[in-house]
This record gives structure tokens, C-alpha cells and sequence, in this order.
């Protein structure tokens, strides 16, 4: 069994180290989206997107790509090890072309979510 595991639900995270912790409204719509995408990528969906308020990455093979708004998405030919949705204009990867999945994720959590494949 792994040392930390953590469970979310749509209320809180549950952690069997630290007990449990209130889990933002943003947080939890930027978690929400996450899922959305990993399932449309996972079953070749496409997509579009059409929201201001956020922006989506993913990484393929340690490359950096962006979801452009209004861009329609074949998802049967993206693969992808990690999705982050982070709010619009958080800079959190521009200029940013290749990183490591941990540190993605990691950058991802702090302003939004990520969600690994």
C-alpha cells in the first residue's frame, strides 16, 4: 500500500496521513474540466474550447502543447501523459516548451489541476 493516498469526492480530499481538508469551489471546477478532458482524449472524442477563463495544456513525451480557444481537437490522434486546466492569463507555462511530468503536475496543482494519465 502506498504511504500517502489520497481520495477526492466532490467535497474534500481524504488523506490517510493528514486527515481531511476543504478543497476550494475553483479548485474543484478546475478538477471537474481535468476529468472532462482525460475521458475525451481516453475514448478519441474531440473538442472545442470555449472558454475565456481558462486555459488548457498537455504534455506529450516531456513537450508542452496548448489547447487554443475556438480550435477544434481530433483527441484520437493527441496522446497525452498529463492534462492541466489553469486559469486564464496564470502564466503558469508560457514560453515553456519541454518539462519533466512531475514538475507539470506540480506547476498545474499550484494555480489549477492537473490530472496524469
Amino acid at each position: 500500500m502506498h504511504k500517502h493516498v489520497l481520495i477526492y469526492g466532490p467535497w474534500l480530499f481524504l488523506s490517510l496521513l493528514g486527515g481531511m481538508s476543504q478543497v476550494s469551489q475553483m479548485k474543484k471546477k478546475y478538477i471537474g474540466y481535468t476529468h472532462f478532458v482525460k475521458l475525451a482524449i481516453e475514448f478519441g472524442g474531440r473538442l472545442i474550447l470555449l472558454r475565456d477563463d481558462i486555459e488548457c495544456y498537455y504534455l506529450n513525451g516531456g513537450e508542452v502543447h496548448r489547447m487554443e480557444k475556438d480550435c477544434f481537437y481530433d483527441l484520437s490522434i493527441i496522446k497525452a501523459d498529463v492534462v492541466a486546466v489553469i486559469p486564464k492569463d496564470a502564466g503558469t507555462f508560457q514560453g515553456i516548451k519541454t518539462l519533466p511530468g512531475d514538475a507539470f503536475r506540480d506547476n498545474a496543482n499550484r494555480v489549477g489541476a492537473a490530472l496524469s494519465f
